[in-house]
């Protein structure tokens, strides 16, 4: 029978817990190391900050910050006066 060593993370958003293969970028802090977040944005002064999200919430940003994205990475249209 294989076995595999894993990490046990809970989901900053959901709570879920969830079990992970582990790796290099899960592997635990040292002394006044700063943590790898899987996501951080902020705007307009608000902040957000996941360290570990499960799957199903993982996927969720995904989708939301590809919708949000696809319109801002297009080029803004060029605007003539008195054209139009």
């Amino acid at each position: 029978m294989g076995r595999q060593t894993v990490v046990q993370i809970t989901c900053d958003r959901c709570r879920r817990v969830e079990h992970r293969a582990t790796s290099e970028a899960m592997a635990p802090l040292k002394k006044g190391e700063e943590p790898h977040y899987m996501f951080s944005g902020t705007y307009k002064g608000d902040q957000v900050k996941f360290e570990d999200l499960c799957s199903g919430c993982e996927s969720i940003l995904d989708n939301h910050w590809a919708a949000m994205t696809k319109q801002l990475m297009k080029s803004s249209p060029i605007r003539r006066k008195g054209k139009g």
